[in-house]
């Protein structure tokens, strides 16, 4: 299978509801190669790719081969994969594709096979469910499913020590099907019902250790009565252990529970979130893997979260991020106002077009930002464009991109390369 091939096919699985029933079923399929025994799963609100990034970077400082299943991607599917801090190839995508694919096609047939007997004692034993023989589930796999099995797939044949897995915000996202994670962590200080569902539901008999950043309430009430009622451990990073140094577009220093770290990331929001991912790491510590407090302070300073109110550029300055919900933009518009002295006079602000920004220019007035010009390239000319913009500005203009992680990816990715930064 070639990479084109590969992701035609995940385009040809969208649309179709993922199911629980069906996953377990394909990695049946898998010969069960997709189990393992050190496993990080990570569920909740805002803060998980920023987390499962950090948490990337630490057990790499520890020498631990890590893999990472994150949500959602910039502009391919493979970017949901990485291994040690780095994408997989075109070529290992479609590999694994291949064997998804090769694998999906047999459980497919054996499905739609045994609808027509399903009285038989064959299909009685047999480790299809009711639902999938009575047709109640399609017989194929949805994209989430596919690309969850090619990052255990590859996680496998990479031979792994740790993978982290992040969930969606669905009981039915494919992660649920891997046995009980040695660390359960939920993101996000406020969760929706259905967050604090899929938060919970990751919490499972078998579990040790739980880690949750989720704030003082019932929510926080439910967390604690399910590590009660499953037998973990819960640890909740105390924020107020935490004291700044110093900051400035570096990151910033700050002291938490009697030790010093530094965060390449600047906003504070991301310096909660390095909480969650220091206690994380010690909880997993704490199920026996090796890994030292100096590799937690390495890890941490060396993480690198793409698009999380990411620095583009310092001269001209460049920013983007992609805030999501009214929730986002709050704690984005914090962060801006700790760098509004950065930005220039006047500032070009990017946005997608016809999509409505939870950030509005409003908003950015109040955080001190004075919007110049507002642009929404659309054609690839219109990004070209744009990053020629961006190359061109003044000392006293600067840039900002806000965006779905798609739109962002793709501009942002123009925009280094006509700065000749990567």
């Amino acid at each position: 299978m070639t990479y084109v091939n590969a992701r035609k096919y995940l385009a040809a699985h969208r649309g179709i509801q993922s199911s629980p029933e069906r996953m377990k079923l394909l990695c049946r399929y898998l010969d069960d190669r997709v189990r393992f025994k050190k496993c990080i799963h990570i569920a909740g609100g805002s803060g998980k790719t920023s987390c499962a990034l950090m948490l990337s970077s630490i057990l790499g400082a520890a020498g631990l081969k890590t893999g990472v299943f994150s949500r959602p991607f910039a502009s391919e599917e493979r970017e949901s994969v990485s291994v040690c801090g780095h994408i997989i190839s075109c070529n290992e995508f479609a590999d694994f594709t291949g064997k998804v694919a090769k694998a999906a096609k047999s459980m497919t047939a054996d499905i739609l096979a045994a609808r027509g007997e399903i009285l038989s004692e064959n299909a009685r034993n047999s480790k299809i469910t009711k639902n999938l023989l009575e047709g109640k589930i399609s017989p194929e796999p949805s994209f989430d499913e596919i690309l969850c099995a090619v990052a255990l797939v590859c996680f496998t044949e990479r031979a792994c020590d740790i993978t982290i897995l992040e969930c969606g915000d669905s009981r039915a996202d494919p992660t649920g099907v891997i046995e009980p994670p040695s660390v359960s962590v939920i993101c996000g200080g406020i969760l929706t019902q259905e967050q604090l569902r899929t938060g919970i539901g990751i919490i499972r008999r078998g579990t040790r250790e739980v880690v949750s950043s989720v704030s003082p309430g019932e929510a926080y009430s439910a967390v604690l009565n399910t590590c009660v009622r499953m037998g973990s451990r819960l640890t909740v990073p105390a924020r107020a252990e935490l004291s700044l140094i110093r900051r400035n577009l570096g990151g910033r220093d700050f002291e938490y529970r009697g030790k010093e770290y530094h965060l390449p990331l600047c906003p504070e929001y991301q310096a909660q979130n390095s909480l969650t991912a220091i206690e994380a790491a010690y909880a997993l510590r704490r199920t026996g893997v090796a890994i030292d407090s100096d590799a937690i302070v390495r890890g941490l300073s060396e993480a690198k979260v793409p698009l999380r109110f990411e620095l583009i550029s310092l001269s001209p300055f460049i920013a983007a991020d992609c805030p999501a919900t009214a929730g986002d933009a709050a704690t984005f518009c914090e962060s801006l106002k700790e760098l509004s002295g950065c930005f220039g006079k006047n500032t070009l602000l990017v946005t997608p077009e016809g999509e409505s920004s939870p950030v509005s220019e409003d908003m950015l007035s109040e955080c001190g930002i004075a919007i110049k010009k507002i642009l929404h390239p659309i054609t690839e000319k219109d990004m070209r464009e744009t990053a020629i913009a961006a190359a061109s500005l003044s000392a006293n203009e600067s840039m900002l991109i806000l965006g779905d992680i798609g739109f962002t990816g793709r501009l942002t990715y123009s925009i280094r390369k006509h700065l000749g930064i990567g």
